[in-house]
């Protein structure tokens, strides 16, 4: 085991807002399950879909999601969490 340097990575605490922002962050999936959900018949009523058609709506969302979280996760790691941040 070594000791971290107090200058390095390892020993740097997490700053506020992201310890905010993480758990905020995890409920979003969640969250846009439940908004389709109670979408659901209006959009299957609007767009004409079967009851398959409107149920894969669920797995295409939960798969952009997983999606642009992996590339997301990628650019943050090549450039910093702070250059990446979609939003001001």
């Amino acid at each position: 085991m070594s000791v971290a340097e107090p200058n390095s990575p390892a020993s740097a605490q997490p700053d506020r807002l992201s310890v905010a922002i993480i758990p905020c962050a995890n409920l979003m999936p969640s969250m846009m399950v439940a908004t389709l959900g109670i979408a659901l018949p209006e959009i299957r009523q609007s767009f004409a879909l079967s009851e398959v058609a409107a149920g894969s709506l669920f797995s295409v969302m939960m798969l952009i999601a997983a999606l642009t979280s992996a590339i997301a996760g990628r650019l943050a790691d090549k450039f910093g969490r702070k250059r990446v941040r979609f939003s001001p």
